[in-house]
């Protein structure tokens, strides 16, 4: 897969498997549903697919891939004391196994 300046990605075809029973479309028709979609009756695999990626958004899953952000959680201590405590003490914690993290990686390298 390459990146170019114009703000579009190309798939090499050849290094990808593409297969679909349903395809949407945001034209005039909903869906189009079949058994399989096979790529290859569609294109040759020395062709490109090339689409523009400036409306693809990508959310990270909360807790899992991001943490939540730091003004909302600000915001949120300011109203709830609960969580300005627990917030408190997990900033302190951080920072303690920061410090032992970091010494243990130092020792490593």
């Amino acid at each position: 897969m390459t990146q170019s300046k114009n703000n579009t990605i190309t798939i090499d075809l050849s290094d990808y498997t593409m297969n679909s029973s349903v395809i949407t479309s945001s034209s005039n028709l909903d869906s189009i549903t079949t058994s399989t979609v096979n790529i290859s009756d569609v294109i040759s695999l020395d062709d490109q697919i090339t689409f523009d990626y400036d409306n693809i958004k990508i959310v990270p899953t909360l807790w899992t891939e991001t943490l939540p952000d730091v003004d909302t959680v600000n915001a949120m201590c300011a109203e709830y004391p609960g969580l300005a405590k627990a917030y408190e003490n997990f900033q302190t914690v951080y920072k303690l196994v920061e410090q032992d993290y970091k010494g243990k990686e130092e020792d490593n390298t």
